[in-house]
């Protein structure tokens, strides 16, 4: 309770549920659909964890009910779960679901962890197909900043996933004094000396739980345990300390193997043990359910680290390299029935902590690794037949150790082992996805044979298996590295004929009938070769993009491939029989769109595109105004539509005046209720606007609208005087509310840009002043008050540069000559002089 009321007070958590917040309102208005994840990171111990719990229990707080918890970790595996159950609420319910996750990619479930992921995505193919960002649920999790440059690493795909994010920094002093009130306030007295606020909260935290220093603590720790064990080895403490020594790089040790440790310690060891456990020194995390990196933790990583090297100086580093040893040896021994995901745990925590920015980098001497990536990978292929799922992390863990030092010797080279085991293996087998990935992913860190290697391996299995569903991204990553500016160089004829062996594999399966509703077809489409050498496109290309057009009119991905189809032929040597038939292509997409998803956000886009492009333009006018009388136009998830309104209109200007009123009249529903829903949009709206008021101009529900408009826009639009000036002069010239808006509009709009007079404001100005009577005091007031208005106006314009005023046009010029010339009516001798000077030293 203590940690959670000061985090509540915390300024850094009380912005994070307003950016969640922010996002999830976001959502209905993205131009895409993807699943958004808010990462909440920072370095271990500075409360992630509670924030991520802050957050959530704010959310509840303000109305989001539906919020689903994962669970820690390696719980990540009810992710596709809980993502299946986001979607059943929303079929019954219009509210966000929120899903949170602690820890998502922790050592051990990081080699499954994408398999979870993508399992999680598969499950929201259906709303982002569809484009409804609205049913996708938002998923708030927390995890070291380390952890999610691994997330981004291993899961990431742009093309479905939203990375969002924010860093809790390490509390500051400021920080420190909210906390030590917040103790004062709770728990009656002084917080505990710990020497300063330079130290981790979570250290801190537990320094005030115990009372004393953690050095202190560690070192009457260290001899408690030893006097506890009397036997000349030690081996409580030497078990304590392998322990430690997997807890501070993130690692779990497992119950099944310490207790068959302890079986052979003496009773007083044991008991000794059983005691850290009922003190919660030791705890037991997942034992009951023994998930995945279930097993012994003892404190946050943070305090175990500081334990262990308080027990075990940086040098002899032997003694640490031992630890490690002795603690994965054992577990590769003991944990023969266990699940292989706890077996390599520490593996992957070992190769995590060569990664640069990783908080256990700091931890772990990268020579205490190099030395042991060797006889581990030894003792691990004595305890089992080494399977396809356990190869990926000695892959990571040798090319990155042979990194660190290139020229130095590693021996039990699992490379080609691993190759050969993708080149024998079943589409199906448990891991082959993992380790595809994980070579891809290291492919910069291998020597040119080892790149031929992976390519051989790699496509043959892309080969055998079209229907594998990671297909399109596993031959999106492989062709990256032999496109146009590539990673991996044919140097001979072998070489390149594996180049071309990776093109033609691509055609082969985009052209298959099979895959061309594959989600991720885009992907290998937008891989292949699109030019011949004479820069024009290729026919095979060409046709092969027509025919999936016709084909599959409702993938998602229809509008990007046929406008960059388009782009292609305008851009490298315009083909207008390309041109012709892509236009016929979407026009029959168009007609496809109405009758099977007319709330595609994209059909407005096509439909003005081929409009611009075409000469008969009746049969697209047509099939617009079939789309206004059949769509629910306030459900589109844009307001786009408004624009193809202002195409259609400016077709119907070329008919005959009768024939334009009448077709204008039957859209004015239309006009009105895109008004009604687009009034903060300030370029278009003013147009339709005045073609409403044209038709209809004693609409009282047009006037209000024009009228609601002007009251709250914010900047000088060109078009502002569409608005304004039939509105003004279809309403009393007196009339209070339209003075009030046009004396608004004057002194909040800027009266100069770019040092030409703003278009709007001497209209605006002139109307008032030429409506203005001097019958009464009031509108004598209102007068001298615009009188104040326009001399403000000609000395700003007279401090403009003479040259620049040289190249104002004829309405520029002709708004200072009115302003002046009304003014100099009414002032003194003495301002009509200065006016006159005014004028005279610009016009000079």
């Amino acid at each position: 309770m203590l940690r959670r009321g000061y985090f509540c007070q915390r300024p850094i958590f009380l912005s994070l549920t307003e950016k969640v917040e922010s996002i999830i309102r976001g959502m209905p208005y993205q131009d895409d659909a993807k699943l958004p994840i808010f990462w909440i990171g920072g370095r271990s111990g500075t409360g992630k964890s509670i924030a991520l719990l802050y957050v959530l229990s704010q959310l509840f707080d303000r109305g989001y009910e539906h919020i689903l918890w994962v669970g820690h970790g390696d719980d990540i595996r009810n992710l596709p779960l809980a993502v299946r159950h986001a979607l059943e609420l929303r079929q019954s319910s219009d509210q966000q679901v929120i899903i949170g996750i602690d820890d998502p990619h922790i050592p051990a479930s990081q080699n499954e962890a994408s398999r979870y992921w993508q399992q999680a995505v598969d499950l929201l193919r259906q709303p982002m197909q569809e484009f409804e960002p609205e049913k996708i649920p938002v998923i708030v999790c927390c995890g070291p900043t380390e952890q999610k440059e691994l997330f981004e690493r291993d899961n990431i795909r742009p093309d479905q996933v939203r990375l969002y994010g924010e860093t809790i920094p390490q509390a500051s002093g400021d920080d420190y004094e909210l906390l030590c009130d917040y103790y004062r306030s709770r728990v009656g007295r002084e917080p505990p000396n710990t020497g300063g606020s330079d130290i981790l909260l979570t250290q801190l935290f537990f320094e005030w739980e115990s009372g004393i220093r953690l050095t202190e603590f560690a070192e009457r720790f260290k001899q408690r345990i030893q006097f506890s064990d009397f036997s000349q080895e030690k081996e409580l403490y030497n078990l304590l300390s392998e322990i430690l020594s997997l807890n501070r790089l993130y690692a779990a040790y497992p119950v099944e193997v310490a207790q068959r440790r302890l079986a052979k310690m003496s009773a007083g060891a044991m008991l000794a043990f059983e005691n850290l456990l009922e003190e919660n020194h030791l705890q037991v995390l997942n034992e009951a359910d023994n998930h995945r990196g279930s097993g012994y933790f003892m404190q946050h990583p943070h305090v175990a680290n500081a334990i262990y090297e308080i027990w075990h100086p940086e040098k002899p580093a032997k003694k640490r390299q031992k630890h490690l040893k002795t603690a994965i040896e054992n577990i590769f021994e003991y944990n023969g029935n266990g699940d292989e995901e706890a077996r390599l745990a520490p593996v992957w925590s070992l190769s995590n902590s060569l990664e640069p920015n990783s908080p256990t980098a700091a931890r772990l001497d990268s020579e205490i690794v190099r030395n042991l990536v060797a006889p581990l990978y030894r003792s691990y292929r004595k305890s089992r037949p080494v399977l396809i799922d356990s190869l990926a992390v000695w892959v990571d863990l040798y090319v990155r150790c042979r990194n660190l030092e290139p020229d130095r010797k590693l021996h039990e080279n699992p490379i080609h082992f691993a190759l050969d085991k993708i080149r024998n293996a079943s589409p199906k087998a448990k891991g082959l996805i993992n380790l595809c990935y994980k070579f891809l992913q290291l492919f910069y860190l291998l020597d040119k044979s080892e790149k031929t290697s992976v390519l051989y391996s790699i496509l043959e299995q892309l080969k055998l298996s079209p229907e594998w569903e990671d297909w399109p991204l596993m031959w999106d990553r492989l062709r990256k590295f032999t496109s146009m500016t590539p990673v991996y160089k044919a140097e001979n004829q072998e070489e390149q004929e594996l180049v071309k062996e990776v093109v033609e594999t691509d055609f082969s399966w985009v052209e298959d009938l099979n895959n061309q509703n594959n989600y991720y077809w885009q992907q290998v489409w937008a891989g292949l070769p699109k030019l011949n050498r004479k820069g024009r496109m290729t026919v095979r290309f060409f046709k092969l993009t027509e025919r999936w057009l016709n084909r599959t009119p409702t993938h998602h991905s229809w509008y990007f491939i046929w406008n960059n189809c388009r782009r292609t032929n305008r851009e490298n040597k315009f083909e207008h029989w390309i041109e012709e038939r892509l236009l016929a292509a979407s026009t029959d997409w168009l007609r496809h769109a109405l009758e099977n998803n007319f709330y595609h956000p994209f059909w407005n886009k096509v439909w003005r595109a081929v409009f611009q492009e075409t000469v008969d333009k009746q049969l697209l006018a047509d099939l617009f105004e079939k789309y206004l009388r059949d769509t629910n136009a306030r459900k589109s998830s844009n307001n786009s539509w408004g624009w193809s309104l202002d195409k259609l209109i400016q077709y119907y200007e070329t008919f005959s005046p009768e024939e334009y009123k009448s077709k204008i009249s039957a859209l004015q529903p239309d006009l009105v209720k895109w008004l009604n829903i687009s009034l903060n949009e300030p370029s278009l709206w003013p147009h339709l606007w005045a073609v409403a008021h044209q038709i209809e101009p004693f609409e009282k529900q047009v006037i209000d609208m024009g009228k609601t408009w002007l009251s709250n826009i914010t900047s000088d639009y060109r078009a502002v005087r569409r608005v304004w000036t039939p509105l003004f002069e279809i309403t009393a010239p007196n009339n209070p509310e339209m003075v009030t808006i046009g004396e608004r509009l004057l002194t909040e709009f800027t009266r100069f840009y770019n040092d030409k007079p703003r278009n709007s404001w001497p209209i605006i100005w002139l109307d008032l002043w030429d409506a203005a009577e001097n019958r009464n005091h009031e509108q004598i007031s209102f007068r001298l008050r615009l009188m104040e208005y326009g001399k403000a106006w000609i000395e700003e314009a007279a401090a403009i540069d003479c040259e620049k005023v040289m190249v104002w046009d004829v309405e520029d010029i002709n708004s200072w000559k009115m302003i002046w010339s009304r003014i100099e009516e009414v002032c003194t001798m003495e301002e009509s002089f200065d006016l006159h000077q005014l004028w005279i030293g610009n016009s000079a």
